[in-house]
């Protein structure tokens, strides 16, 4: 490897498993970084999240800093809880790969921002910061309120979500809800008095086909039921289930179309024709975090064209990549007026998937792009 100090940082920050949920977790690859962090000469702030639901978040900065600064964006978060047994940094040398939790989504990127960074004088450092949060994953719910407050001082931001294809620049991405449905019906013994009971899971089921219709493939809008819970024993009517949905837009006017779905979904359950199975189960639906739409201004164009013809003279493709499906916290951050480009990670594919894998051969030019790119960008 030709960056080698960031590789070993890439391995243990992947050797660290961190689901977001798992706090210990984060807060233990949190301090790895910290620790990279501080021998490049860089203070940390540590911002508490609002509750203990998740770990803490980390805004580095230089101390010869002044004024605006480029920020450096990443999460230390992932999607894999320890007992789905995903663990370790495994190595490929043959085919320039490294597989594990995270290598991708986004250890890698963390690696390529302190592997950057550690080619630079102080100077040249002194124009960034850096900010990794800890609950990416599920819509950076507390983060959110961190990005606003530091929207002020930042300049442009480039985050550090894995590679696309082609090395293709990510400036526009899809907007997206997160919504709960909850049924909650009358709980019996499934044996001795199962007329009595009103079945919360029977109703959500009953609902799931309507929620999941609401998809609309051609204007860009997916709609997916993505965990559902229920019941307590098998032998009782079930008295509360809920579904966490996942639903991703294209335009303000798809959101407004899902938005009133969902208020005409609640309003009209009450009023429709049920069999006495559900005729007694009532539903709530909320709505939880949501991310706008990133869509590129002037700026972010002209930021990916100086961040492209860098990449261009490191042997990487400079181009834009097509609206992406997922969202990032490049969508939080352009709602705030920042120029942001995203997408500058290591390649690889498997997002959310044990199958997921990074490019070494990608890692190493990454950073040669990011450090020429520093050198160069003028704050």
């Amino acid at each position: 490897m030709k960056h080698e100090k960031a590789f070993e940082l890439w391995r243990a920050l992947v050797e660290c498993d961190s689901h977001t949920y798992d706090v210990a977790g984060v807060e233990a690859a949190q301090s790895i970084f910290e620790a990279a962090m501080f021998d490049l000469g860089f203070n940390v702030q540590s911002a508490p999240a609002a509750s203990d639901t998740y770990a803490s978040h980390r805004v580095y900065s230089h101390p010869e800093s002044r004024g605006k600064t480029l920020a450096l964006v990443g999460h230390m978060d992932t999607v894999f809880p320890s007992e789905m047994g995903f663990h370790g940094f495994k190595v490929d040398e043959k085919a320039q790969k490294v597989f594990g939790p995270g290598v991708l989504d986004m250890k890698g990127g963390l690696a390529v921002i302190v592997g950057a960074l550690s080619q630079l004088n102080s100077d040249t450092r002194a124009k960034c910061s850096v900010v990794v949060v800890s609950e990416e994953e599920v819509g950076s719910p507390d983060s959110r309120a961190l990005f606003q407050a530091l929207a002020p001082k930042m300049q442009a931001a480039l985050v550090f979500e894995g590679g696309r294809d082609q090395d293709a620049i990510v400036v526009s991405r899809k907007g997206s809800m997160n919504v709960h449905v909850k049924t909650r019906g009358i709980a019996a013994h499934a044996g001795n008095d199962y007329e009595s009971g009103a079945s919360a899971i029977h109703a959500l089921a009953l609902l799931i086909p309507e929620i999941e219709g609401w998809t609309n493939l051609e204007a860009g809008t997916t709609v997916n039921v993505g965990t559902i819970h229920g019941g307590s024993a098998k032998n009782t009517v079930p008295e509360e289930a809920e579904c966490v949905i996942d639903i991703r837009l294209s335009s303000q006017e798809e959101e407004e179309r899902i938005l009133d779905l969902m208020q005409n979904l609640a309003e009209s359950w009450s009023s429709r024709q049920r069999s006495a199975r559900v005729r007694d189960v009532s539903i709530e639906v909320e709505l939880g975090p949501r991310r706008p739409l990133l869509t590129p201004s002037d700026a972010s164009l002209e930021l990916a064209a100086v961040y492209g013809r860098c990449a261009a003279q490191c042997n990487l493709g400079s181009g834009l990549a097509p609206l992406q499906g997922g969202g990032s916290d490049a969508n939080l951050l352009a709602a705030h007026g920042i120029p942001v480009i995203d997408g500058l990670g290591p390649y690889g594919k498997g997002f959310h998937s044990t199958r997921e894998w990074a490019s070494t051969a990608s890692f190493d030019k990454r950073i040669d792009a990011l450090s020429l790119f520093l050198t160069q960008y003028k704050a």
